[in-house]
């Protein structure tokens, strides 16, 4: 009887669960709970509206879509973008997606010289924001090779 080829795949395993910072200055950081509402299996950090740097631990073994939400306002723009890169930098180093969110009370307030990096939004508060914002979330992601939760 002859033998079968098989050829061994290495198990390159699922993409990991995307880090997804929003920047929420309304009152209570109403969108981003109503995101997180929205999202199955979240892991949800809602930084101090003082802290400078960030101090959320991040699990080494992402299972569940990470949300940190940062209540800063529309002129903490320079240290929201500071954040946003130090963030980025932790999700790579996990294996992990990441995506920036910026809700703006304000939307003169952004400049060209504001650099969230790649795979960011920057959109206006207005109801109803949470669902656009996942539905954006679920776009991005499929094309990303990401499973929609």
């Amino acid at each position: 009887m002859p033998k079968s080829n098989k050829t061994k795949l290495s198990n390159l395993g699922m993409p990991k669960a995307p880090c997804i910072y929003v920047c929420d200055p309304t009152s209570g950081t109403k969108h981003a709970k109503e995101l997180a509402a929205l999202i199955p299996e979240v892991l949800h950090f809602i930084l101090n509206r003082a802290e400078v740097l960030v101090c959320p631990r991040i699990p080494k073994e992402l299972k569940s879509l990470v949300l940190i939400t940062d209540p800063k306002s529309d002129h903490d723009n320079h240290q929201k973008i500071k954040t946003s890169k130090e963030l980025q930098q932790k999700a790579i180093g996990l294996g992990a997606n990441f995506v920036s969110i910026n809700i703006m009370n304000d939307m003169s307030k952004i400049s060209t010289a504001d650099k969230f990096g790649p795979n960011h939004l920057d959109i206006a508060d207005a109801p109803g924001i949470a669902t656009k914002i996942y539905k954006w979330l679920c776009k991005y992601i499929r094309s990303s090779s990401y499973m929609c939760w």
